[in-house]
């Protein structure tokens, strides 16, 4: 006698359907089977998971865009909206550029950056956060980000590059 493999009630060595049940008896290497596909889909999940983690990752998306980011000056981001809207989101909005300005205030979430006679609110990665709240105001610095128009210019995902 053997085992059902739902219900766990006895049933003849040969039969293929338990007659309490009615679902198909495995036999033993079936079960081997099923659970080594089961270990292998896991791990294929687990590394289609991690390899998400990185893709979708600010930090590297960041790094990977600012290699051949144009500079621009918060003035040329702000002057070309004010001028024309649809123009500015068109050559600006989404894009990452290389940016200077001086710190001016370094709050919990973001860092306002200040230029000639502009402030835009930027959103460093996770690994540079640290970095910009141990510095000082008015300490200039380069970052690299991704513009973002809302009430304000916004830089997201941005990356420093230097502080001088």
């Amino acid at each position: 006698m053997k085992e059902c493999n739902w219900c766990k009630e006895k049933v003849k060595e040969d039969a293929k359907v338990c007659p309490n049940c009615g679902k198909p008896i495995w036999k033993e290497k079936d079960k081997k089977r099923v659970t080594i596909l089961g270990i292998i889909v896991g791990i294929l999940f687990i590394i289609l998971f991690l390899i998400v983690l990185i893709i979708l990752n600010p930090a590297s998306k960041a790094k990977e865009m600012c290699k051949d980011a144009p500079r621009v000056t918060l003035e040329d981001v702000y002057e070309l909206h004010a001028k024309n809207v649809p123009q500015a989101k068109e050559k600006y909005e989404g894009k990452y550029f290389i940016i200077e300005g001086k710190l001016s205030k370094v709050l919990d979430n973001y860092a306002k950056i200040e230029s000639k006679y502009i402030t835009a609110n930027v959103y460093f990665i996770k690994d540079d956060k640290e970095k910009v709240n141990k510095m000082k105001n008015k300490e200039k610095v380069t970052f690299c980000g991704k513009v973002d128009y809302g009430l304000c210019i916004n830089i997201k995902d941005a990356m420093l590059i230097e502080k001088k």
